[in-house]
């Protein structure tokens, strides 16, 4: 990402699901329907045939200090993993993340000006499935939202999850929308498109 330096923590699609196992490997491409990334290592999502639920380019609003900002991701990424339960993680961003970097929670440093990136993760009841998955502290239990994140030039911003509402699963892609009443710094409301580069074998559905 430019030279840019990554701070890689836990990754977000296992905390609080120990669904991780050992021997889950990265699905190949190809033949089992799964997308295969691009040669740059970076998202290139397009939707040459777009599905229903689908939008050509994920395009979010971002509330940061200076207000709300509309913002077009050049890099929009799904990682479904788990078995018998699921969690998917989401990363957005108007810059280029490599897919190895997005396979781990990023806390990003030395962003510019106008770069934002956008992390957050969505955990199922038991498989990850379509539908809507709202912010934890909203409900005791159920699929939910339960890790989120937004960063720009000034650091990480703290804003209300958004809900999430996932409308399409496909071989290469997921697509939904990010929704909340917020206009506080941080918060995050738009539709995706985005490339999925599942970690784990078990597919979303």
């Amino acid at each position: 990402m430019h030279g840019r330096v990554f701070l890689v923590v836990a990754l977000a699609a296992c905390a609080g699901v120990g669904a991780c196992s050992a021997d889950s490997e990265p699905p190949a491409g190809g033949a089992d329907g799964t997308q295969q990334p691009s040669a740059s290592g970076t998202s290139s999502t397009t939707a040459p045939e777009l599905a229903e639920g689908c939008v050509e380019q994920t395009t979010l609003t971002v509330v940061t200090d200076d207000g709300p900002v509309e913002v077009a991701m050049v890099t929009s990424y799904a990682d479904i993993v788990g078995a018998d339960t699921q969690s998917g993680t989401f990363t957005f961003s108007n810059t280029d993340i490599s897919i190895d970097d997005a396979r781990n929670v990023l806390q990003p440093s030395d962003l510019g000006e106008d770069e934002v990136v956008v992390v957050l993760s969505v955990q199922g009841a038991g498989e990850v499935t379509l539908g809507t998955y709202p912010p934890a502290d909203e409900v005791e239990s159920g699929p939910v939202v339960n890790f989120y994140a937004v960063y720009d030039h000034n650091g990480r911003l703290f804003g209300t999850p958004p809900s999430v509402e996932l409308t399409h699963a496909g071989d290469g892609v997921v697509c939904g929308t990010l929704s909340g009443d917020s206009t506080e710094p941080g918060a995050v409301t738009g539709s995706f498109l985005a490339e999925r580069i599942d970690t784990g074998t078990v597919r979303v559905r």
